[in-house]
């Protein structure tokens, strides 16, 4: 299982200490996280990448991968560079779990309206990175379903969409890899 975006551990935390068994790789850009994953991680292989793909990983690698938090912070065409390399990173059949903020977020944030007219918002620029990653390149993005199942469904099957299933904020799309 690859732990996509993994930071400082907040899904390898638990899945190493209830499957100790599963071969657990994590990887961002923020070294430091990664660093303190392998300082306080048992059982997990943590890996610095570039905040562009591709990544040294072998392909089709990974039987699983998940990304919570990832897309919700990569313009569109960093997004679908990303998508890329994670269909190139799975293994056929392979099931990805990300995350992104949709229509219930959105509207927490007075966005609905906007969103419904663009299908995604890409230009609310983050600085939480600006010491990690290029200035601009971390933003809050929010995108629609439609917007969603249609750039992910070019590469993937699109199993579900769970609607604010992450945290009662973020929506869960489930993904197999079509070959």
């Amino acid at each position: 299982m690859l732990d996509w975006g993994c930071g400082s551990g907040r899904l390898s935390i638990p899945l190493a200490a209830r499957r100790p068994d599963l071969a657990l790789t994590g990887c961002d850009i923020d070294a430091e996280a990664v660093q303190w994953c392998r300082d306080n991680i048992a059982g997990g292989d943590f890996h610095v990448i570039d905040p562009l793909p591709p990544t040294s990983f072998t392909r089709g690698e990974f039987t699983s991968i998940i990304g919570y938090s990832v897309i919700t912070h990569l313009s569109r065409e960093l997004q679908f560079a990303w998508r890329d390399e994670l269909h190139a990173l799975l293994a056929d059949g392979g099931i990805a779990m990300v995350t992104t903020m949709g229509e219930s977020a959105a509207r927490r944030h007075g966005l609905e309206e906007r969103l419904k007219r663009e299908g995604i918002i890409d230009d609310l620029l983050d600085s939480t990175l600006d010491d990690v990653a290029a200035d601009g390149y971390y933003r809050s993005i929010f995108q629609s379903r439609a917007f969603t199942e249609a750039a992910w469904g070019e590469r993937f099957d699109v199993l579900e969409v769970i609607e604010a299933g992450a945290f009662n904020y973020q929506d869960i799309v489930v993904l197999r890899k079509r070959a």
